[in-house]
């Protein structure tokens, strides 16, 4: 993305098909209220960090930092490389456990993300004056804050809309569980999605 906007790629309004993933910190208020939140600034530092090795590994790139929560997205994606997605939360989960010594230590928690998944056509261009930056504007962004939204409420770990399930050669490997078409806030159309990992 730094190098497409060194290069004036999206100077004018391009059309691009993406996946996005929306990931942020299950429990995050209250694990903020136990720890303090320069301990918890700190804590957040550590996990996104941490979730460098599975987009290197996955080829992710990271749209925005948003608080607690991550904004990564893919482009081309098919079906030859849709199992990367899941994948990418996968490994970042597997490396917060493989450190779960060193934040008992440093935070008294072992820290969990939560994610959705949908993909999508955006529009990406060039914004800003005093900063400049990529910017992705559609419904896709929208659709996949909401379904990261319900992830408490439905009880799983990773929530990914229809578009993503489609596209998964063998969905039956990873145990989805359909959750009807459902209604997302600001969306007149109801989401078809799919639970992955639920809560234990």
């Amino acid at each position: 993305a730094t190098l497409n906007l060194f290069l004036g790629k999206y100077t004018h309004a391009i059309e691009e098909d993406r996946v996005f993933m929306f990931m942020d910190l299950k429990s995050s208020t209250t694990i903020a209220e136990n720890i303090g939140h320069l301990a918890y600034s700190n804590l957040i530092k550590d996990c996104f960090n941490d979730v460098t090795e599975a987009l290197l590994k996955f080829n992710g790139s990271v749209y925005q930092y948003v608080g607690d929560e991550i904004v990564i997205s893919w482009e081309n994606i098919d079906e030859l490389n849709i199992e990367d997605i899941v994948n990418t939360f996968e490994v970042f989960r597997n490396t917060l456990k493989q450190k779960s010594e060193y934040y008992t230590k440093n935070y008294n928690v072992v820290p969990e993300f939560k994610a959705a998944v949908h993909k999508g056509k955006v529009v990406m261009t060039e914004v800003g004056e005093l900063k400049r930056e990529i910017a992705f504007h559609g419904d896709v962004l929208n659709t996949t804050a909401r379904l990261e939204g319900l992830c408490n409420k439905k009880g799983y770990w990773l929530i990914v809309s229809d578009s993503i399930y489609n596209l998964i050669d063998n969905p039956e490997t990873h145990k989805l569980k359909e959750l009807g078409a459902l209604e997302l806030k600001g969306k007149n159309e109801k989401v078809i999605a799919y639970g992955m990992l639920p809560y234990i």
